[in-house]
C-alpha cells in the first residue's frame, strides 16, 4: 500500500472534482482568517485505505461530492454518475507516471486492471 501525501496533494491541487469539473459550488468556500476563497477538494479514494487501498487509488472529489460518495455508497455513487470516477482515475494515474516514476510498477498494474 502506498501512502505518499506529496501524491495526495498533488491530487487535490491540481485536479477538479471528478463529478462536476470544477464548477461545484463546494469547490471553493471563503476563509475568513485568510479573507479569501480557498478551495475545498478532497483526494477520495476509491477503495479505502482501511480496507487495504493506496494513495494511487485516489480521485480528486468536492466535499459534497466526496460526502455524498460515503453516504450513498460506490455502487450507488457510480450508477448516479456513471463513468465519472473511472475516466479521472485513469487519467490522474496515466499522468502520475511521469511525475512520480518511483510508482511506475504499481500505476501499470491498476491502470491494467481498470482499463
Amino acid at each position: 500500500m502506498i501512502s505518499d501525501k506529496k501524491l495526495r496533494e498533488w491530487i487535490r491541487h491540481e485536479w477538479d472534482c471528478c463529478v462536476s469539473n470544477g464548477e461545484c459550488s463546494a469547490h471553493w468556500s471563503y476563509d475568513e482568517s485568510k479573507q479569501e476563497m480557498v478551495r475545498q477538494t478532497h483526494c477520495s479514494h476509491v477503495k479505502s485505505r482501511g480496507a487495504g487501498g493506496s494513495d494511487l487509488e485516489a480521485v480528486c472529489k468536492c466535499r459534497f461530492h466526496h460526502g455524498a460518495w460515503h453516504d450513498l455508497g460506490r455502487e450507488t455513487f457510480e450508477r448516479r454518475y456513471p463513468g465519472k470516477v473511472k475516466e479521472q482515475w485513469i487519467e490522474i494515474l496515466t499522468q502520475a507516471l511521469d511525475i512520480f516514476p518511483e510508482y511506475s510498477e504499481e500505476i501499470n498494474e491498476l491502470l491494467e486492471r481498470i482499463g
